[in-house]
């Protein structure tokens, strides 16, 4: 007996008789033990030692309890959970069967009769668990057991208790949750904000697995596999078993998408795939664009892979020196993408520092006005703090990386990273706007405002003029950066990003390229910046010519920098750093009355969705590439309604489904278009006028509704004929702010917005004229009304609620009683961002949800995008 096997037998002595060791897994442990009180065999899981202190008692015994509620034939039922000592455990019935796994290690393939039964009963365990909101997240042969011909889903309790509790980092313990041959995609990338497509992902890989006798993507190296669910697309069951009919290959695809909008929405649709021999995927073309507006190219998947190379390194204690072979070089790194936990306070906005060697990034951190430098190597998780750089920002590395510059007290000071030695190099800087160091030990800088460019010794001096800049140039000189050899500098004209330009020190003469901001070299070869959408960007420059080569690339929005500042640096090697601020991330999801919520899309630019009049189908816009797609919600796929990226939004459809209106950037302003949903038909303009124009309805009797957001900011309703034979004329057009309108289903009234009571409250008025007296129908404040289909039933929100007012509207609108109808993240705006089903069941909603500051760090991530060349 083992001494944490004994140690466990005596603390639970009073209840349990532990027996022996029966498994083992990647955080637990399993024993056969009889249950005293009850005189039956169980199974105990006991978490391993390291996650338990991580995890603590409270957290699991709360998480855990809720899987004790799921009652189901297929799930192995929870019996007890607790904590004794420094053991926490779960105990569940003991099963005399064997796994899957053993079954599939034996029999390697199982028949398509069998494989279907034991799918079908896995399916509708996890249907039932999803219902009640609970994800598995560690889907495998080894969590499903035969028991005389029953298939039994058993632990679903250490992912859920572990993601649950929120903010563990299993890198502290060498531990990871889920399996990867059966991980999904999202889950493999690291996001732990799952739904239950990430289930049935799982369940698509080991139903592959049961029919061909390996998993979808199999590998040496737990890297290698993520890196294969990332980037690779599973060979069809088809090529090794030609005899498994069509459907059931089909459904094991579609569990199997990369993107979670393309697969099942319910274990129960997979099931019912399984045994319908006419399902089928739909046509290609259609469905695979339900992660991006094309088709990913072979470069954006690898990019996938890279991504997840390096996040399940980190799972392992894989570290950066494997990414880099050894220090192989630039140009032999496999690109890898990670974010840093900020652990030492949350970063504040500022620019941080990566080495010329790309091993040691420096950053500022701490409480705004408290923070001071951190130093990270980057194969160690736990930063440090650099003493005496209290309130520092700016920083920038020596040549020879062994001393940082950095802005502190209106001073330019430097720190010597080995023994923390410091220094004063200029005793007053105002206004720094980047600081270059070059070999000889000369500082260049920028100084705010003008952009003038100043040099001053390393060793301490008063910055001098660069006088052969200043008669060159009068645009400035923003965030220089030193081209090897020192003798000229690329820079930036603009502070916050105009042109990226090239100064030659010697002759002065300068020249410019494309917009752009914050460029540098690196050794490939290239200038990196960032371009007016946010996004890396890297092209070839000629040294000799001090000129550029060719167009630039774009690195994937995932490391883009973002608008505005552009925080990040590289190394000479091309390692990244990017200190990326909070932000929120919008989804696009379905809710019912209960609150039950089916995410269709994540992390997009999502912006007023509307059903179609049959409810079969959703437009929205997508601010990521400023495009309208409609979503077919029968067949889960997605087409783009329009193709030019100018702005288009406020998609609004006619009554008989067959046109839509929305509004569009043309020449600088948004006007108000229409065009047919079917065919190739050109799109019509109806309103041509300078500001903007918010489309919000279209009536039964061919009234589009609109707000009219003039050069003033004022905001108005404004109605136009569709048949355009009328100019546009005013519904309301007050002092204040009237949006958001809706006429309601019999053509009687209109509900807006309004902030004429001093606070936004949502009003019904008479329609087509209104009336002098309109009524609030909100309670202490309320925005972007939408009618229920029977026009006695409005919906409005508040602070995240969605409210439910009926109303008596047989003659001057009356309130009888308001109702929440579901609490969630709504992602408030100007224009409804959301919209209520013609059954008046479901509403499709954009939520927000926060994303923290962090720290993105990129080895070589520029060597696709010069492939790409």
């Amino acid at each position: 007996m083992s001494e944490l096997m004994g140690r466990l037998s005596i603390v639970l002595a009073d209840r349990y008789q532990v027996e022996r060791q029966i498994g083992e897994g990647g955080m637990a442990t399993v024993y056969l033990a009889r249950d005293v009180r009850h005189e039956r065999k169980v199974a105990i899981k006991v978490l391993k030692p390291e996650l338990a202190a991580r995890l603590g008692s409270k957290r699991f015994v709360q998480e855990i309890k809720v899987t004790a509620n799921l009652q189901h034939p297929n799930i192995l039922p929870l019996y007890d959970s607790g904590a004794a000592e420094e053991f926490l455990y779960y105990v569940m019935p003991y099963v005399e069967g064997e796994s899957l796994r053993a079954k599939i290690d034996q029999d390697r393939q199982l028949s398509v009769e069998e494989t279907i039964h034991i799918a079908r009963a896995v399916a509708a365990a996890l249907d039932y668990a999803h219902e009640h909101g609970i994800v598995h997240r560690d889907i495998k042969p080894e969590n499903v057991l035969l028991q005389r011909g029953q298939a039994l889903v058993a632990d679903f309790g250490i992912a859920l208790a572990v993601s649950a509790a929120g903010g563990i980092r299993l890198t502290e313990t060498g531990l990871s949750i889920g399996t990867p041959n059966y991980m999904s995609p999202e889950q493999a990338s690291g996001d732990r904000s799952l739904d239950a497509r990430s289930d049935i992902y799982s369940m698509g890989a080991i139903t592959y697995e049961m029919l061909t006798g390996d998993p979808p993507h199999n590998a040496s190296t737990v890297q290698a596999v993520v890196a294969k669910i990332l980037a690779e697309k599973p060979s069809p069951i088809s090529r090794s078993r030609d005899l498994v009919p069509a459907n059931v290959d089909a459904a094991v695809q579609r569990a199997l998408a990369k993107s979670p909008a393309d697969r099942f929405v319910r274990a129960a649709h997979f099931a019912d795939a399984l045994t319908n021999p006419g399902f089928r995927l739909p046509e290609t073309g259609q469905v695979r664009i339900a992660a991006a507006p094309t088709t990913p190219s072979r470069t954006s998947w690898l990019w996938a892979g890279a991504f997840a190379t390096l996040a399940v390194g980190l799972f392992t204690g894989w570290t950066l020196r494997t990414v880099t072979s050894s220090r192989a070089g630039p140009r032999e790194a496999r690109p890898a993408v990670f974010f840093l936990p900020l652990d030492s306070g949350a970063a504040v906005p500022g620019y941080p520092a990566v080495s010329p060697d790309g091993t040691v990034l420096v950053y500022p951190a701490g409480e705004a006005g408290s923070n001071r430098l951190y130093l990270r190597q980057l194969d160690d998780p736990v930063p440090t703090p650099i003493p005496r750089t209290e309130g520092a920002h700016s920083a920038f590395f020596s040549t020879d990386g062994a001393w940082v510059g950095f802005v502190a007290d209106q001073s330019l000071k430097k720190v010597r990273l080995e023994d923390g030695s410091e220094g004063v190099i200029a005793p007053y800087v105002e206004g720094l706007a980047g600081a270059t160091w070059r070999e000889d030990d000369t500082i260049l800088l920028s100084t705010l405002p003008g952009g003038s460019l100043f040099e001053v010794p390393a060793r301490g001096g008063v910055p001098t003029p660069l006088v052969i800049a200043q008669r060159t140039f009068a645009s400035g000189f923003y965030f220089p950066h030193f081209l090897p050899g020192g003798e000229a500098v690329v820079f930036n004209t603009e502070a916050a990003g105009g042109l990226v330009g090239v100064l030659d020190l010697k002759t002065g003469e300068h020249k410019t390229f494309g917009r752009g901001l914050r460029p540098s070299f690196i050794e490939t070869g290239h200038l990196v910046f960032s371009n007016p959408e946010g996004r890396l960007a890297i092209q070839e420059f000629d040294l000799s010519r001090l000129d550029t080569i060719g167009t630039p690339s774009v690195l994937p929005e995932e490391i883009g920098v973002g608008l505005g500042n552009a925080f990040y640096s590289v190394s000479r090697g091309g390692t990244l750093a990017i200190i990326r601020a909070a932000s929120t991330v919008l989804d696009l999801s379905l809710f019912d009355r209960g609150g039950r919520q089916q995410i269709l899309f994540r992390s997009g630019g999502f912006w007023a969705p509307r059903f179609s009049p049959d409810g079969n189908q959703i437009a929205f816009g997508d601010r990521n590439p400023d495009d309208i797609w409609i979503y077919d919600l029968p067949t889960q796929t997605r087409r783009r309604f329009t193709l030019d990226g100018a702005s288009n939004n406020d998609p609004t459809w006619s009554p008989d489904g067959k046109q839509i209106a929305f509004a569009a950037n043309r020449r600088f302003r948004k006007d108000l278009l229409v065009r047919a949903t079917e065919g190739t038909s050109n799109e019509r303009q109806l309103v041509v006028r300078e500001g903007l124009q918010w489309v919000s309805d279209w009536t039964r009797d061919g009234l589009i509704m609109f707000t009219d957001v003039p050069l003033d900011e004022d905001r108005d309703i404004w109605a136009v004929k569709v048949d355009g034979s009328e100019a546009p004329f005013p519904y309301l057009d007050t002092p204040f702010i009237e949006k958001s309108a809706e006429v309601s289903s019999d053509g009687r009234w209109i509900a807006y917005d309004s902030n004429a009571p001093g606070r936004f409250e949502v009003f019904v008025n008479s329609f087509p004229k209104p009336s002098s007296s309109p009524v609030i129908v909100s309670s202490a404040g309320g925005r972007n009304p939408r009618w229920g289909p029977d026009g006695r039933e409005l919906f409005y929100w508040n602070d995240g609620r969605l409210i439910a007012v009926r109303l008596d509207l047989r003659d001057a609108p009356r309130v009888v009683n308001h109702t929440t109808v579901l609490e969630t993240g709504y992602a408030s705006a100007d224009h409804p961002n959301y919209d209520v089903h013609p059954d008046g069941k479901r509403f499709v909603v954009v939520t927000g949800r926060a994303r923290p500051q962090r720290i993105i760090v990129a080895i070589n991530p520029f060597a696709l995008a010069a492939q790409r060349r």
